[in-house]
């Protein structure tokens, strides 16, 4: 079993729109979500408390866990994800704070939808203009 590291988020920034990045879980209680209702780009979230239910979604895939500000429930899910067969699990440290004061993408919830095979799009960095072209106008399409 591996061991819970922890990422920084100029790195999570390096990740999220390609095609290898690990599954960004945001276990925020509702009272921290209430006050801060954002999100980063292509993060799912799931209530910590409840855990044991959902780990199995993550078996052999790759996870980065969120809470607000690093020091919540993100390691305790962490370790719960790599005890039900997750090939990695780290958190984000600092969590949602340190990603916001790093001027980390933040978007609301449900944007953009998912499609029917829970898949969205996503630009994270600018598309150079000759590659515009090929694909939808100037947004890249990114699947997770």
């Amino acid at each position: 079993m591996s061991s819970i590291d922890f990422i920084s988020p100029d790195k999570l920034a390096r990740l999220i729109g390609v095609a290898h990045c690990p599954a960004v879980i945001d276990v925020r209680t509702e009272e921290e979500y209430d006050a801060d209702p954002r999100f980063a780009p292509e993060t799912l979230r799931r209530p910590a408390a409840t855990v044991s239910d959902w780990a199995p979604e993550f078996v052999g895939r790759s996870a980065i866990v969120v809470d607000a500000n690093g020091k919540g429930s993100a390691e305790g899910v962490a370790a719960w994800l790599l005890r039900a067969g997750a090939s990695s699990a780290d958190v984000l440290n600092g969590g949602l704070d340190a990603w916001v004061k790093s001027d980390g993408a933040v978007v609301p919830e449900g944007t953009p939808k998912r499609d029917p095979e829970g898949l969205t799009n996503w630009v994270t960095r600018p598309v150079p203009r000759s590659t515009a072209s090929l694909v939808h106008g100037s947004r890249a399409i990114f699947r997770p």
